[in-house]
C-alpha cells in the first residue's frame, strides 16, 4: 500500500507508464520479475523474505513469453520499488499525463546490474556438471572487483563513449544496419495485447472495499498489525500497524502468510516462523543485539480487514475525468484514444526490439574489451551488494537465499554469458553512433540533467546517446 500510494503521489498512475518503450528484452524480464516478486522498500519489517525463483524448463519458456507480453502499465509501481531498493530515488517528473523519458532507458540501465534476478528466474541454478564448468569462469571471483566503489560514470568519456575505446574496432555491423527490414506482422500489437494494457490500467485505478464478515483465504489482501519477538524479546523493526499483505505472495518468510489463512477480521493470534539462515541481527529496545538468523520467532498478529478491489467502468467519461485534466498533448479523452495510445506504444516498443535483435544477431564481434566487461560485472555486484543491505543480508547470504546459488562467485560464473551479451549490446550502440556520427540532441541531454549528480554526467550522456541511436535506427527501419 505504501508503495502504491507513493507512486500515486508522484503522479505515476497514468497511461504514460507505457512510455518505457526502450526497454530491451533482458531489462523487461528484470522488471517483470520485480513486479511478480515485489522487493521490500524498507528494512523495518524483518518478516520480509527473499523469494527463490522457480527453476524449470517451463519457467524459462514462460520468461520469454513474459518478456514479449510485458505489461508497461505496472511500471509506476515497479519504478518506485526499483529505485527505492537501489537507494537512488529520482524526483518524478510529469509532462501532461506522461512520465518524463528518464524512465525509458534510464530505468533499464539503472537496473541492468540486476539482470541476474530475471535470468535466475528464467534459467535457474545449474546442475553439478554445469557448476563444475562455471567454477572455471573467466570472470574470476567477486573479491577481484571493487564493486563497493562502483560509479556509473566510471570508464565513460564526455561523449558517452567507452573511454579510450573505438567500438568499430571490435564490432562489424551488417551492411543494412541503418535500414533494417522489418515485417509489420511481426511487430503489430494484437487487440488482446492492447486490451491487456487497458485491463492493467483499470487495476491501477481500482477502489478498495473492506471486508469483515468472512475468513481470509489464499490470494486475499489482508490488513494486519503485528508484533514480533524472539525468545520473548521484541526486536527493532519487528512490528507494524495497518500493513497490507497479499496471502500467497511469498512476501514474508515461510509459514507467515499460511497461518493467517482461515482467520477472520477482528481476531488476534500468534504466527510461529523461523528466520532463514543468513538473516542480519536486530536489536531490542535497549539496543542489545538480537540474533535472527535461524531463530524461531513469534508474531502476534491482528487481522483488521480483508481488501477487495473494485474496477472502474471503462467509459469515455471515465477516461476524460481521469486524464483530461492533465491537458495531455496525446488527446487521451476517450476510450478509443486510450486504445490508440497503447497501440502506438506497443508498436514502437516492438519495432525498437526487432531492430536491435536484428543487429545483435547479424553483427560480428571480434572481442569484448576487458574494461566494458568489468563494468558490467561491477554494476551487477554493486546492485546486489546494495540490495543485500536492504534485505538484511550480506552479499553471499542474499545470493544463496534469493537465487539459490552456492556463493556470489557461483552466481557470477553462471552469469558470464549474460553479462557478455549486455557488453555486446553496449558496444553496438556506440558502434552505430560512430558509423553514423550520431550525437544526442540538447533535448535528449536535458531529459537526464536531473540525474547527473547521482549517476554522473558521462553516464547520463551515454543514456541520451542510446536514445539518439535508437531513434535513428527505428526511423531508418523499413517496415513492410
Amino acid at each position: 500500500a505504501r508503495r502504491k500510494q507513493s507512486a500515486a503521489d508522484a503522479g505515476c498512475r497514468n497511461p504514460g507508464s507505457g512510455i518505457a518503450k526502450q526497454c530491451r528484452r533482458g531489462y523487461s524480464l528484470l522488471l517483470l520479475s520485480l513486479y511478480q516478486n515485489p522487493l521490500p522498500i524498507s528494512t523495518d519489517f524483518p518478516p520480509f523474505r527473499t523469494l527463490r525463483p522457480q527453476k524449470s524448463d517451463k519457467g524459462r519458456g514462460e520468461c520469454g513469453n513474459f518478456a514479449k507480453n510485458f505489461s508497461f502499465s505496472f511500471l509506476p509501481d515497479i519504478i518506485e520499488v526499483v529505485f527505492r531498493t537501489t537507494g537512488k530515488i529520482p524526483v518524478y517528473q510529469q509532462e501532461g499525463i506522461l512520465l518524463k523519458r528518464i524512465f525509458t532507458k534510464a530505468l533499464c540501465l539503472v537496473c541492468a546490474g540486476a539482470l541476474a534476478l530475471s535470468l535466475a528466474a528464467c534459467g535457474g541454478k545449474a546442475d553439478s556438471a554445469a557448476s563444475s564448468t562455471a567454477s572455471s569462469s573467466a570472470l574470476g571471483s567477486a573479491s577481484d572487483y571493487d564493486y563497493q566503489n562502483f560509479n556509473y560514470s566510471d570508464g565513460l568519456d564526455e561523449k558517452g563513449y567507452w573511454e579510450g575505446i573505438r567500438a568499430l574496432d571490435y564490432v562489424t555491423l551488417p551492411e543494412d544496419f541503418a535500414s533494417v527490414a522489418i515485417k509489420r506482422s511481426d511487430i503489430e500489437p494484437t487487440s488482446e495485447e492492447v486490451e491487456e494494457q487497458i485491463s492493467n490500467l483499470l487495476s491501477q485505478y481500482s477502489s478498495t472495499e473492506h471486508i469483515t464478515d468472512r475468513a481470509a483465504a489464499d490470494g486475499d489482501t489482508v490488513n494486519i498489525n503485528y508484533v514480533g519477538s524472539v525468545n520473548n524479546v521484541e526486536f527493532t523493526g519487528g512490528s507494524a500497524e495497518n500493513y497490507d499483505l497479499t496471502l500467497g505472495s511469498g512476501t514474508f518468510i515461510d509459514g507467515f502468510e499460511d497461518q493467517i489463512i482461515g482467520h477472520k477480521p477482528g481476531e488476534t493470534f500468534d504466527v510461529n516462523v523461523t528466520f532463514p539462515d543468513g538473516y542480519s541481527d536486530s536489536t531490542d529496545a535497549s539496543g542489545n543485539a538480537v540474533k535472527l538468523s535461524g531463530q524461531k520467532a513469534v508474531f502476534t498478529v491482528t487481522l483488521n480487514y480483508i481488501s477487495e478491489s473494485v474496477l472502474p467502468e471503462l467509459t469515455d467519461s471515465w477516461v476524460a475525468d481521469t486524464f483530461g485534466t492533465f491537458g495531455t498533448p496525446n488527446n487521451i479523452y476517450t476510450v478509443e484514444a486510450l486504445r490508440a495510445y497503447y497501440q502506438n506504444q506497443l508498436y514502437t516498443s516492438n519495432l525498437n526490439t526487432a531492430v536491435m535483435d536484428y543487429l545483435l544477431e547479424n553483427s560480428t564481434f571480434k572481442s569484448i574489451p576487458q574494461q566494458v566487461m568489468d563494468y558490467q560485472v561491477n554494476q551487477c555486484l554493486n546492485y546486489y551488494s546494495t540490495l543485500a543491505g536492504y534485505y538484511g543480508y550480506d552479499l553471499d547470504g542474499l545470493v544463496q537465499n534469493l537465487l539459490g546459488y552456492e556463493s556470489t562467485d557461483d552466481m557470477l560464473a553462471h552469469l558470464e554469458s549474460s553479462l557478455e551479451d549486455y557488453s555486446k549490446e553496449a558496444l553496438l550502440y556506440q558502434a552505430v553512433a560512430e558509423s553514423l556520427d550520431i550525437t544526442p540532441t540538447q533535448e535528449q541531454l536535458d531529459a537526464y540533467s536531473d540525474y547527473k549528480d547521482t549517476y554522473g554526467q558521462n553516464y547520463c550522456t551515454m543514456v541520451a546517446l542510446m536514445d539518439a541511436v535508437t531513434s535513428t535506427l527505428t526511423s531508418g527501419a523499413v517496415v513492410s
